[in-house]
């Protein structure tokens, strides 16, 4: 009855399709309250339960606490950013990238989000930051020239835009 790992996994599996959502959760909820005082824990099984609760529940409640219990939770950081992203509240998503590039300045995803992110909110200068960033700790990744070119596009810089378009089929010609 103590053991919180057979309660996340069986958790987790439940969340699968065709699984039992409430057995998931309730399996989630007992795995929380064992945890009560392992801080690293008790944030991934927030995580968890954040991911699994339905649109008439609120996940920020416990993405919120998960990252209060653990600052340094990946997971949870992201996790709350996408979840703002789908809510709209686009500034509060760029404060949590900012947040998880702050504590793990390498993560080139979350440099590519964060930029994605500020894009969509016209935020060229910002967004150009963070793709350069990550194109410099990721030179070999497409997809960083393709982000900067769509930047270069909204910006009205067109041959800045084709030139980065060659260069990501320079780098991934398929």
């Amino acid at each position: 009855p103590k053991f919180t790992d057979a309660y996340l996994l069986g958790a987790k599996l439940q969340g699968l399709p065709e699984g039992d959502r409430d057995d998931a959760i309730k399996r989630v909820n007992q795995a929380i309250k064992l945890l009560a005082d392992d801080k690293k824990q008790g944030s991934a099984a927030l995580v968890l339960r954040a991911r699994l609760q339905s649109n008439q529940e609120d996940p920020l409640a416990d993405l919120a606490k998960a990252i209060e219990l653990d600052p340094g939770n990946t997971e949870a950081w992201q996790t709350r950013a996408a979840l703002r992203i789908v809510k709209g509240e686009w500034d509060q998503a760029v404060k949590d990238f900012e947040q998880l590039v702050k504590n793990e300045p390498d993560n080139v995803a979350a440099r590519q989000a964060l930029a994605e992110t500020l894009l969509n909110l016209e935020k060229y200068d910002l967004a150009l930051e963070q793709i350069e960033k990550a194109i410099e700790l990721a030179p070999d990744a497409a997809v960083n020239y393709t982000l900067r070119a769509r930047i270069h596009e909204s910006q009205g810089k067109v041959d800045e835009a084709l030139a980065d378009l060659g260069e990501a089929l320079r780098v991934d010609p398929s």
